[in-house]
């Protein structure tokens, strides 16, 4: 908790609450819609587990989260550009990764992530008759792979993610 000092910086002279600064997850400089391979993760809003549970080690997807995945498979259909590789749809998150290919409209990583949440937020809350309703974090978080190893890196760690879930849920109980 802050003390009283720490606690006046964070408010304005007429005493209203700053809103917290958002710190930028995307390198600056780098051109997003480049011809690259990206490691990427999506997260439900407040990590809400609406996509499905693991047991034994195994993923089962909810409606919802066979919505997530059909979604993602659906985008290099929507995007020409996009090939897809190894992904998985968690409990509260979607690990993918892609690849810009240099063809077709010139479109940036944050533009094709950005119709993927929206497509499936919009499918998921008619699905739960609640329109509007957040399904996603903001934003989201990007590895730019820069060599096989770090693919084959990533791959492994998208195919283990599973075990890690289920390793975590045992040493919370």
């Amino acid at each position: 908790m802050l003390g009283g000092a720490e606690n006046r910086s964070l408010r304005h002279s007429h005493g209203m609450p700053l809103l917290p600064t958002r710190r930028n997850q995307r390198l600056p400089e780098f051109d997003y819609a480049a011809s690259r391979w990206y490691f990427v993760t999506v997260c439900a809003e407040g990590m809400r587990c609406l996509f499905g549970d693991v047991t034994n080690e195994k993923v089962h997807l909810l409606q919802a989260g066979r919505i997530v995945d059909r979604g993602w498979n659906e985008l290099s259909g929507r995007f020409t550009r996009v090939m897809l590789d190894e992904y998985i749809v968690m409990p509260n998150h979607l690990h993918g990764i892609l690849v810009l290919l240099d063809c077709g409209e010139r479109v940036s990583l944050s533009r094709i992530i950005g119709a993927f949440k929206s497509i499936s937020a919009i499918e998921i809350n008619r699905l739960h008759a609640r329109p509007g309703r957040k399904v996603w974090q903001r934003s989201f978080f990007d590895r730019i792979l820069r060599n096989q190893e770090e693919l084959e890196a990533a791959r492994r760690y998208i195919r283990d993610n599973p075990r890690r879930w289920a390793l975590r849920q045992m040493s919370t109980l």
